[in-house]
């Protein structure tokens, strides 16, 4: 069975877009290769072991300065140093660019596969005072597929963590967010883990 199933995962790459590692290449050199778009500034690159079946997964967020879009990948490996990239998510601004505050990987439906987890902040200092601070974002994605290898499906995430904002507002009134590092996400995660989510 499971030699079926990489023989359709390998059919299925067959028609998307590869991308060759060059030995000893580091993951930032080589995301930073992969930018076919010179308007593409790569701000965060994380590699990990693994990603449930794929082996060195690397994740990769580009700013695109034209749209001021964060636009996340993440290159998983098919075979030797051969890489299909999947699109995670395009995050627009919020008054700032979105910026990656944390990124792991967490079991949330008690099944057998990781789901991804990333908290997002958009700075808030550019507004006219007392206005100062961070609007904070948890998104939930759930683990590729290989009947899907273009894109990530976003979980609702707002049911469990909202989007909140952490400074001082335009009343001069000082907001704290719950959800501002992995810690808290985590201790959030705990407490909804093993509840069966209805996505």
């Amino acid at each position: 069975m499971k030699s079926v199933l990489l023989l359709y995962f390998f059919s299925l790459t067959t028609f998307a877009q590869l991308y060759e590692k060059k030995v000893g290449e580091s993951a930032e050199d080589f995301a930073q290769r992969c930018s076919e778009n010179i308007n593409w500034e790569l701000k965060t690159t994380v590699e990990t072991e693994s990603w449930n079946n794929a082996k060195e997964p690397i994740f990769a967020f580009y700013l695109d300065k034209e749209t001021n879009f964060l636009l996340g990948y993440v290159f998983i490996k098919i075979s030797g140093n051969s890489y299909n990239r999947i699109l995670i998510d395009n995050v627009g601004p919020e008054g700032d660019e979105a910026t990656i505050n944390e990124l792991f990987l967490w079991n949330l439906d008690n099944d057998s596969e990781d789901e991804l987890v990333i908290l997002y902040s958009w700075s808030q200092n550019n507004h006219a005072p007392p206005i100062s601070g961070y609007l904070y974002q948890v998104q939930l994605y759930q683990n590729f597929s290989v009947d899907n290898l273009k894109e990530l499906n976003k979980i609702d995430s707002e049911k469990y963590f909202p989007n909140e904002f952490n400074g001082t507002n335009d009343s001069g009134e000082v907001i704290i967010a719950k959800y501002t590092n992995s810690k808290k996400i985590i201790k959030r995660l705990k407490q909804i883990k093993g509840k069966k989510a209805s996505w």
